[in-house]
This record gives C-alpha cells, structure tokens and sequence, in this order.
C-alpha cells in the first residue's frame, strides 16, 4: 500500500491521492484521489502463497464544465501510466493488472465526476512467514 501511494502521489502528478480515505471530499480538495483495498485472495502452492490484493483507485473531479468526463479522464491516465510503470514496485509483487472502470457522477453537495479503476497485484509470500516476500 505505501509503494502504491508512493507511485500515485509521484511528482507531477494530477492531484493528491490518499490512503483509505473514508470521508467525502469537498468542492475546494478538488481534484482528489483514493485508492483502497477491496478483497484479497490467496492460493497455497508448494512453498508459498500466491495472493491477490485487488485495489479500487478512485480519481475525483468537480463537475464545473462540460465535458467533465476529460478532466476525470487525465487522473486515470496517471493511475494507469502510474500502476504500470513498475508492475512489481520495486519486487514488492509479481506483476501488476488493471482490471475494469466504472465511471460516476453525483449530485450532492457538489457536483462531482469521477472513475474508479479496479487493479489486481499479484504476489508471493512464504507459507510459514507471510511477511516474507517470495515475489
């Protein structure tokens, strides 16, 4: 989760991304991104655990302008180019996939655009130490 914050939140990028984040945010933290955790799978085979952490990746506009749908499309882009750059984060996993999209708009409060990308990161750890890398 920290290499995945490290790589969102990389100079340059679109907005700042956050870990978790449970709160909505307002009109003035706009643009914004979120990425968490939504299931996690594993496998034993010989030695090992072969595992998947599957993470929601959220990129937030504010709906100001039409089409709103190109300004949430710019922090996807950097997700992607982001995620992908190094699949393995540094040999932290096996390899990186992105998954779907799923796009929204809402209307309370502010009026909001956003994407959400589904990522699967593969990776190892040791059947008698899961905080043992196997990657």
């Amino acid at each position: 989760m920290t290499a995945v914050a490290n790589a969102l939140n990389a100079p340059g990028g679109p907005c700042k991304f956050w870990r978790c984040r449970q709160s909505e945010f307002q009109a003035n933290e706009l643009p914004a991104g979120n990425f968490f955790p939504t299931d996690e799978t594993d496998q034993i085979d010989g030695k090992e655990n072969e595992c998947v952490l599957t993470l929601e990746v959220a990129g937030v506009v504010s709906a100001v302008s039409d089409p709103v749908d190109e300004a949430a499309d710019a922090i996807l882009v950097w997700i992607d180019q982001q995620l992908m750059a190094d699949q393995t984060f540094g040999g932290l996993s096996v390899y990186t996939e992105l998954r779907s999209i799923k796009w929204f708009m809402e209307q309370k409060g502010a009026d909001l655009c956003g994407a959400i990308r589904t990522v699967d990161i593969h990776f190892r750890t040791a059947l008698t130490d899961s905080t043992a890398n196997q990657s």
